[in-house]
């Protein structure tokens, strides 16, 4: 009984923290996004806490103690501006509900079998860096070295939030972000209760892998690709102002502090909102991401030397080991699809729906293309056992770009089934 109310504690003070309506202020003035739901205002606060507590983490400090302010603003603000923003109303009240249940349900599955799986024993050892209140470049002495460090910092965190002093409740944060990235996107596309829930629990049905939340960082990737491209679906791409484009940037720059290959999906997002600028906008956005990527690797080389940081790849390859390598990945790919088939759903819903095909089409067409080059040209000698060990996550996180449009879809689906039903 104590383990389930520990569960309760937490979530309830991830919700407390994102409740911060100080914060929902702000980014209304400053982003502008109409009809954003208020769960969408959930996922930005999430985003800036993340920004926070990444800046945060290079210098030695308690993070309880800065949480536990935090925790009194989001208080402070809950007593003061709540009336403005009618958070007590059905539809809201709903939402957090539905947030706080599936949290719940979650994390009681997890933590039933809380065991750390292969990846997972190393990547702790970031979460128990900054459990024991050392920075950033304590890592150097710890493994995974070589990797960013942005899913510890909140592992450890919600670690010590809890009051029972088990790794295993720190990773109820990965729970809480990934369905507070679900519940955004849904919240945006019907005022329909019993749809959006629907929709919510396919999303959920078909990308909930209990594997992943055992200490693997891929689900942090996979969350944050599904809240910016939400918030670019709902943002006038070709209108952009600049403090639009500048938190989108530094939003999307989270995902190269979350794992290496969080670099190239920054790149790809990077590339489609340079491809609707004009010229200024183009080198402002070139510029910045330049920076921003500058800024991960000069401080991840303080941990770990260059070739440490880097694959080395074989671009000579003979023709048979070439097709081989390449059938190889395919073949895994293939795998890969049916073990997260929210890439099937994509793919009938991309054959029978004519909206938005060419945002996702550049989403999805980039995430393979990156699988097929990564995974052809990286010079190592078994690379069997690379691809058949991580590929599928790839595709795991890849699938992030997919939810928007998949959301969209089946909620058309299911209009025109409601409206077809009313005819009849």
């Amino acid at each position: 009984m104590i383990e389930i109310i520990n569960i309760l504690v937490i979530i309830f003070i991830w919700i407390l923290l994102l409740n911060n309506f100080y914060l929902i202020s702000i980014f209304e003035n400053l982003l502008k996004i109409k009809n954003l739901s208020f769960i969408g205002y959930f996922s930005i606060n999430f985003l800036s806490l993340m920004f926070f507590f990444l800046l945060i983490s290079f210098i030695s400090i308690n993070n309880l103690h800065l949480s536990f302010l935090l925790i009194a603003v989001s208080f402070l603000s809950l007593l003061f501006k709540s009336n403005k923003y009618k958070f007590f109303n059905f539809k809201i009240l709903f939402d957090l509900s539905l947030v706080f249940v599936l949290s719940l349900i979650l994390s009681i599955d997890i933590l039933a079998t809380p065991y750390l799986e292969w990846d997972g024993h190393s990547w702790y050892f970031h979460a128990l860096n900054f459990k024991e209140n050392f920075s950033f470049f304590n890592l150097g002495t710890l493994q995974n070295y070589y990797q960013p460090h942005l899913g510890g910092i909140f592992w450890a965190l919600t670690w010590k939030l809890s009051f029972i002093d088990n790794e295993a409740y720190g990773r109820i944060f990965y729970i809480i972000l990934y369905i507070i990235s679900l519940v955004s996107v849904v919240n945006q596309i019907s005022k329909n209760e019993l749809i959006k829930t629907i929709i919510l629990l396919i999303l959920i049905f078909l990308t909930y892998d209990k594997f992943l939340f055992k200490g693997y960082q891929e689900i942090v990737i996979f969350s944050l690709l599904v809240i910016i491209t939400n918030l670019l679906f709902l943002i006038d791409i070709k209108k952009i102002k600049y403090s639009q484009l500048i938190f989108l940037l530094f939003a999307s720059s989270l995902l190269i502090w979350t794992k290496n290959e969080g670099s190239v999906y920054f790149i790809i997002i990077t590339m489609y909102l340079m491809y609707f600028q004009k010229l200024k906008k183009r080198i402002f956005i070139l510029f910045t991401s330049l920076i921003l990527i500058f800024i991960k690797f000069y401080f991840l080389s303080f941990n770990a030397p260059l070739g440490d940081m880097s694959f080395s790849y074989n671009f000579i390859l003979s023709t048979d080991m070439f097709f081989q390598r390449l059938s190889y990945i395919f073949f895994h790919i293939f795998i890969a699809i049916f073990k997260y088939p929210i890439w099937i759903l994509f793919f009938v819903l991309y054959l029978i729906n004519y909206n938005k095909k060419f945002t996702v089409i550049y989403y999805s067409l980039s995430s393979l293309a990156f699988i097929l080059i990564t995974y052809t040209f990286i010079d190592i000698k078994d690379y069997q056992w690379l691809i058949a060990g991580s590929l599928d996550r790839i595709i795991f996180q890849s699938s992030g770009f997919l939810i928007v449009f998949i959301s969209y879809s089946l909620d058309s689906i299911f209009r025109n089934f409601k409206n077809n039903k009313k005819i009849n």
